[in-house]
């Protein structure tokens, strides 16, 4: 097991000063400031926000807004509401109005497929729209990128249609961190790191040296409330005290699709960070849009929290952990070692399920020697530490990909290093919670310590048709 060394070479000398400016590079720009700005609106206000940034400018926009996510406000704005089963629909809405380059900016939630309303364009794109059941966030916006290429529009990132919204190194607001809340930063980014070749994170929050999440399918902002939700009669906040400052990291994974899927932070942000404790909030300059960024800062002064820019080659994003990888024989073989407990027995989709698991669960030891991990159809949904288990398998439905749960079909694992973490309530509970969220079944990775538990995990998981793998030499 590794424990997270702390970084004692971090000096506030090193930050910029408030409001350093960053020098956008060339292709930043708009390249054809002559035409219409599509702009593809999904929730909260970064859609007008770019709308009246490229306006101010001299250039038309129209919104194609998703009805259900994108906010009034765009009405503002030359705009056509679309459901987002319109393929046809959207398509020709951007065609119409003279947008040969379009941006997609604001938040856009997973569908059930019974609330789409198809029409003749999603029928005649279905072998795109079920690729998109599979894999994870960057496979499927790299994948709605070539659709809309392939139709005659260019996709542009937020960060080139209006530069002037990206984050800027340096502190922005008038707090600044402490030296352990670079600590907190720089465990952060190296989790993040780790998780990078998974696509599973672009958030994290650490207390000093401690990390204590990092962010699922369900987003940012989900994990945040999570953090402030009561805990035993008591809010998270105060329960927290005297961990060190709690400190959130935003950062765009390795070789994300930033066109379509750009980390952003806003007055949502800082009001979530607010409600949950933390002191501060960083985000990577040059490569983070920063929403409504002067409702934001005077929120953030106002709550004693920091926010800053880190360049990219910023001392705090230099990982100080080894981290680990598997080769696929090694997760493979780690696998295929276990023993099948339960009477109900994997498919192949559920072992190379498991088997990512085992990945993530070796690359995130340096930070959690005790974790899980959700993984359904290839996706990580959610990774967490000693304790998370149960509150992943709870909120699995609604974290499985675009419709999953529509298909009725048992689908996703929890894969755990042991069940030592875990054990703060009855071990049957994790297996009604995961068979409620339509789960395939467990996976323990090292024999457990609790013999008892694991025969009440095996007992539940018999009644409710799960799976149970664990070492063979249990029980």
């Amino acid at each position: 097991m590794h424990a997270p060394q702390r970084n004692r070479g971090l000096t506030l000398r090193a930050l910029p000063e408030q409001g350093t400016d960053i020098t956008l590079p060339d292709n930043t720009r708009d390249t054809t400031p002559g035409t219409t700005l599509g702009i593809f609106a999904g929730g909260t206000g970064v859609p007008c926000e770019i709308a009246e940034a490229v306006t101010r400018r001299g250039r038309k926009v129209h919104i194609v807004g998703v009805t259900g996510e994108a906010e009034p406000e765009i009405e503002r704005y030359s705009h056509t509401w679309v459901n987002l089963g319109g393929i046809r629909s959207i398509i020709r809405a951007f065609r119409q109005n003279g947008c040969e380059e379009i941006v997609f900016v604001g938040r856009m939630r997973r569908p059930n497929l019974a609330q789409l309303r198809p029409d003749w364009g999603f029928w005649t794109s279905l072998p795109i729209v079920l690729g998109l059941l599979r894999g994870g966030d960057d496979a499927i916006l790299r994948t709605v990128v070539r659709f809309f290429e392939r139709n005659g529009m260019r996709v542009v990132g937020a960060h080139e249609a209006a530069p002037e919204l990206i984050a800027p190194v340096g502190v922005l607001g008038k707090h600044r961190p402490e030296p352990v809340a670079l600590e907190a930063i720089a465990l952060c980014a190296g989790a993040l790191r780790a998780l990078g070749p998974f696509d599973a994170a672009q958030a994290a929050v650490a207390r000093g040296t401690t990390l204590q999440c990092v962010e699922g399918a369900d987003g940012t902002d989900a994990m945040l409330r999570r953090l402030s939700e009561p805990v035993a009669g008591q809010s998270r906040r105060v329960a927290a005290v005297g961990g060190g400052p709690g400190v959130l990291v935003k950062l765009p994974k390795p070789g994300q699709e930033k066109r379509m899927d750009l980390p952003a932070i806003g007055p949502e942000t800082v009001r979530r960070a607010a409600e949950a404790g933390l002191s501060g909030i960083a985000v990577l300059s040059g490569e983070t849009l920063f929403a409504e960024r002067k409702q934001a800062l005077a929120l953030a002064d106002a709550e004693g929290i920091f926010v800053m820019g880190l360049a990219a080659q910023a001392p705090e994003l230099a990982s100080r952990h080894a981290i680990a990888s598997v080769a696929d024989g090694e997760a493979r073989g780690r696998i295929d070692a276990l023993k099948p407990l339960a009477r109900s027995s994997p498919s192949a989709r559920h072992l190379e399920d498991a088997e990512l698991g085992a990945k993530v669960l070796q690359a995130m030891e340096p930070f959690w020697p005790q974790a899980s991990v959700l993984v359904s159809r290839g996706y990580v949904l959610a990774t967490g530490g000693p304790g998370h288990a149960m509150g992943a398998a709870e909120r699995a439905g609604r974290l499985k990909p675009w419709g999953a749960r529509l298909m009725r079909r048992k689908s996703g694992v929890i894969v755990m290093s042991d069940i030592a973490g875990e054990l703060g309530f009855d071990p049957a509970a994790i297996i009604q919670r995961a068979k409620a969220s339509g789960l395939a079944g467990l996976v323990i990775l090292h024999s457990p310590r609790d013999e008892a538990a694991l025969a009440m995990l095996r007992a539940a998981a018999d009644g409710a048709g799960l799976f149970l793998l664990a070492p063979g030499d249990t029980l």
